[in-house]
C-alpha cells in the first residue's frame, strides 16, 4: 500500500494558517478502500488538521468499486486529491501521467527512505520518479519453507537473487518447477513428473 497524489486537474483552495490555529480553506480529499481503517484514518486527519489547518475529507469505498470509481474519476477530473495505491496498478496510472511525481514536493533527506524495510519504498519509484510512500504495515515479502528448500538443494542466497520475467518465469519459474514434487517423488523440472498428481506444490499465493 502506498499513498499518492493524483494529478486529475483540479486544485487545493489557498487560504492562511497559523501554526494549525484559526480558520482557513485548504481541503484535500483522501481515498481508501479499507472500511475498517477508516476510524483510525479519520482520527489522523482530525490531528493533522489541528496541526496544519489542512482539512482532510475521507472517502471510503469497497475494493472492487474503488478501482473502477476510480478509473472514472481520473478521467472526469473528479478524483480525490490522495490515494491508497497498489503496487499492481500504480504503474499504468502513472504511465497515463494520472499521478504526480512526488519527488518534486520533499525536500533534500525530509523522508528518510531508509527506515523502510529492504527495498519496500523502492517499489513505488519509476523511472526515477516517486508515484507513492509506504504508509503501513502491508508490505511485500517473500517466505518460504527452509526445510523444504534445503531438500531441494535451493540455498538463501540463491533466493535472495531470483528473476522473473512473462516469458519463462526466469529463476524463480524454474524454482516453482524445483520445488513442486508429485506423488511419486518427481520434481516438476524432472523427466516423468505427473502435472496431475501433486503432492507438494513449490509455489502458494494467498
Amino acid at each position: 500500500l502506498a499513498l499518492g497524489a493524483c494529478s486529475n486537474g483540479t486544485s487545493v483552495s489557498q487560504g492562511k494558517t497559523d501554526s494549525g490555529k484559526g480558520s482557513t480553506s485548504k481541503e484535500v480529499t483522501y481515498r481508501l478502500w479499507d472500511a475498517g481503517q477508516q476510524a483510525t484514518y479519520q482520527k489522523c486527519a482530525v490531528a493533522f488538521e489541528k496541526e496544519t489547518g489542512i482539512k482532510v475529507k475521507i472517502e471510503q469505498q469497497g475494493w472492487d468499486d474503488y478501482w473502477k470509481n476510480l478509473t472514472t474519476d481520473l478521467v472526469s477530473g473528479t478524483a480525490p486529491d490522495v490515494i491508497t495505491n497498489h503496487v499492481q496498478y500504480y504503474p499504468e496510472l502513472a504511465g497515463k501521467g494520472q499521478l504526480l511525481d512526488l519527488n518534486q514536493y520533499m525536500k533534500d533527506g525530509e523522508i528518510d527512505f531508509s527506515k523502510y524495510t529492504g527495498e519496500l519504498a523502492n517499489l513505488w519509484v519509476k523511472d526515477g520518479k516517486r508515484y507513492g510512500i509506504p504508509q503501513d504495515w502491508d508490505t511485500i515479502a517473500f517466505v518460504y519453507n527452509t526445510k523444504l528448500t534445503e531438500e531441494a538443494g535451493v540455498s538463501a542466497d540463491e533466493l535472495k537473487k531470483l528473476t522473473w520475467n512473462p516469458q519463462d518465469g526466469g529463476t524463480f519459474g524454474k524454482l516453482i518447477a524445483h520445488l513442486t514434487i508429485d506423488n511419486n517423488g518427481k520434481r516438476g523440472d524432472e523427466p516423468g513428473f505427473d502435472k496431475n498428481n501433486v503432492k507438494v506444490y513449490g509455489w502458494g499465493l494467498e
